[in-house]
């Protein structure tokens, strides 16, 4: 008979591990299309985080909750690239530190509405959003 808590520890882990082969994936998948971001794409790494409600970055590690990534990965791999992505684009942007003195919240969502614009018009499959699927909050 196997401990529960240990039991517990281990579905969390093999969790992990998934969400960090998803991440992969998704920044291979990327660079294949992006090779000129070889270097932004590969400068985060990855750290669960279940206090975390999607995933976010501080510009050196993405953070995030394990369901979040794979219910957006079930929904469809390009989810988790323009998620991935939007989070590169926005430390490219240095959209974390150039908000002076304006106002965080209304900061925060134009510079969304600036990077999703942009992963709009990239030709590139691996983070085409499909038509009937509206983007996640939270990415």
């Amino acid at each position: 008979m196997i401990d529960p808590t240990r039991h517990r520890q281990l579905e969390e882990l093999n969790m992990v591990e998934l969400c960090t082969r998803i991440f992969r994936n998704a920044r291979n998948e990327l660079y294949l299309n992006m090779r000129y971001l070889d270097l932004s794409l590969s400068s985060l790494g990855f750290e669960a985080d279940p206090c975390c409600r999607g995933v976010g970055t501080d510009g050196f590690v993405i953070y995030y909750h394990p369901d979040y990534v794979c219910d957006l990965y079930q929904r469809g791999r390009v989810h988790v690239n323009r998620a991935y992505l939007h989070m590169v684009l926005h430390c490219l942007f240095c959209h974390m530190d150039t908000r002076g003195k304006r106002e965080p919240e209304l900061w925060n969502l134009a510079c969304d509405i600036a990077v999703e614009s942009m992963l709009d018009d990239m030709p590139y499959e691996s983070n085409i959003q499909p038509r009937n699927c509206p983007a996640l909050p939270g990415t």
